[in-house]
């Protein structure tokens, strides 16, 4: 399962190297293709499944084009944020997260799929409107606990954080 995700891994890294070029795109900008993105997503997946009679994920995919554009306009909003722009304890409280964010990223697909297979819980489970923020919530919360669990662990923190 990882290894699918190599690509995003990839493109981070390259987005990252190019930011100064990718800055010169304005946030507002990419804040109406992100809109603009999900709301066509919705749309057609929402049309594809009145189609064939019954909820499908057709453009939620991470392999589809749509969820790879929503995911480098987060990446490039992110890359923006300094952390001058933030008071100590919102910075204190960013720092905390990020330590934890690659073990949230590497870990998230492994809660999904248990989710899914132990308690049928997935992104259609309910109305996607609701299911895919909820759902988030849950699996992003799920993974920074293990995440902080580990941590605290000397000999295995090394190995995973």
């Amino acid at each position: 399962v990882l290894g699918e995700y190599s690509g995003y891994f990839l493109l981070g890294y390259m987005l990252d190297k190019k930011q100064e070029k990718l800055n010169k795109i304005k946030t507002s900008v990419l804040l109406l293709i992100l809109v603009i993105v999900i709301a066509m997503s919705a749309s057609i997946t929402s049309i594809y499944s009145i189609w064939v009679g019954k909820p499908t994920d057709l453009l939620y995919d991470y392999r589809m084009i749509p969820a790879c554009l929503e995911a480098i306009i987060i990446f490039m909003i992110f890359l923006r944020i300094r952390e001058r722009e933030w008071n100590v304890k919102v910075q204190k409280m960013i720092t905390n997260v990020s330590k934890y964010t690659l073990f949230v990223y590497l870990s998230h697909v492994f809660v999904m799929q248990h989710l899914k297979i132990n308690f049928d819980i997935t992104s259609l489970s309910f109305h996607p409107i609701i299911s895919v923020p909820v759902l988030s919530i849950i699996i992003f919360v799920i993974c920074m606990v293990g995440a902080y669990i580990i941590d605290k662990i000397p000999g295995v923190r090394r190995i995973l954080m």
